[in-house]
């Protein structure tokens, strides 16, 4: 088993647990291993993505944190205890299946007075304020509302469970971008007010970008990274040099070449030296969100940045494609 937090997590200031903990976790079926040997911490507090290619193992890992799937091995904590798999969800944990199981018969309001005389905790004020400000029809047939709507119906009865860990998976993918908006602007709202603890899978790097305080790259069922938002974005650096230079010094997470030029996502604690205005430059430039999730998802990590608990590189992306495509833009750091 993995021991201590991957390279690059570290726990919410003066939080003394972290929300979900994870070690060599795994899960396999007949076609193919989902989870393999998966290691990392979800701050308590804080609203985390969680991002990856399809089949990297996110459905998997939220429902084994909320106790609905049996992991093959490994262990899992969720709120300081251990995880009981094929038990009912723990009340403290909401959990939002991408399916969204709803019951196409019922109205909204009658799924709202269903929800809450299941709950001690439920918050029918704050349900019926939210619902509203999601422009919901409270009389409405779930049936006849339309798929972003019923997200945005599922993710409210969620919401007004109160939990202290909320689980969510892929949310936005039905919403429009004004819908998108508004649902993440009530996530921090009640993380905010509450510190509630929000794990979101989403395809949407652009959206998570500004709303996020810690992430999560999934890849061939590992962690290729889990850290800070602010860290993510202070630590990874685009470097450009010629094609035959060395590599920049940093931990090396994907390099294109082209005919002249080699483009390098590089993470240090200090960028390299901009000398781009030199006869052999290197320029330095600031790569957005979804650069840095592309690079993790499809490069090579070499791990030259430190080792786990069990001495291996971190960040074990896999092999990859080396001559991976970064794309012609980013700011000067």
């Amino acid at each position: 088993m993995t021991a201590g937090p991957l390279p690059g997590t570290r726990g919410a200031p003066g939080s003394d647990a972290p929300a979900v903990k994870c070690r060599a976790l795994a899960k396999h079926y007949l076609r193919g291993d989902a989870l393999v040997d998966c290691s990392f911490d979800v701050p308590a507090g804080c609203l985390a993505a969680l991002v990856g290619p399809n089949g990297a193992g996110k459905s998997t890992f939220l429902r084994i944190a909320a106790g609905l799937t049996r992991p093959t091995s490994g262990y899992i904590e969720a709120l300081g205890e251990p995880v009981l798999s094929g038990r009912t969800v723990p009340v403290r944990v909401g959990y939002v299946d991408q399916l969204r199981p709803l019951y196409r018969r019922l109205r909204v309001d009658e799924h709202l007075r269903m929800v809450a005389a299941m709950n001690q905790q439920w918050d029918q004020a704050m349900a019926v304020r939210l619902l509203r400000q999601l422009e919901v029809p409270l009389r409405a047939r779930v049936g006849r509302l339309s798929v972003g709507q019923q997200a945005k119906v599922a993710v409210t009865l969620c919401l007004a469970t109160r939990p202290e860990l909320m689980l969510l998976d892929e949310p936005l993918a039905s919403l429009d971008p004004v819908s998108r908006s508004m649902l993440m602007r009530a996530l921090l709202a009640e993380v905010a007010e509450t510190g509630t603890t929000v794990v979101l899978s989403s395809h949407i790097v652009s959206d998570l970008d500004p709303v996020c305080d810690h992430l999560v790259i999934l890849r061939d069922g590992r962690a290729a990274l889990s850290e800070p938002m602010d860290d993510v974005r202070s630590r990874h650096h685009l470097v450009v040099t010629d094609r035959g230079s060395e590599p920049p010094p940093g931990d090396v997470v994907a390099v294109e070449r082209g005919a002249r030029q080699a483009r390098w996502m590089v993470r240090s604690d200090e960028p390299p030296a901009d000398t781009s205005g030199g006869a052999a430059g290197v320029e330095v430039l600031r790569p957005s969100l979804e650069e840095i999730v592309v690079a993790y998802l499809t490069g090579r990590h070499t791990g030259s940045g430190g080792t786990d608990g069990d001495g291996e590189g971190a960040g074990r992306a896999g092999a990859g494609d080396p001559d991976l495509v970064i794309a012609d833009k980013g700011e000067r750091a």
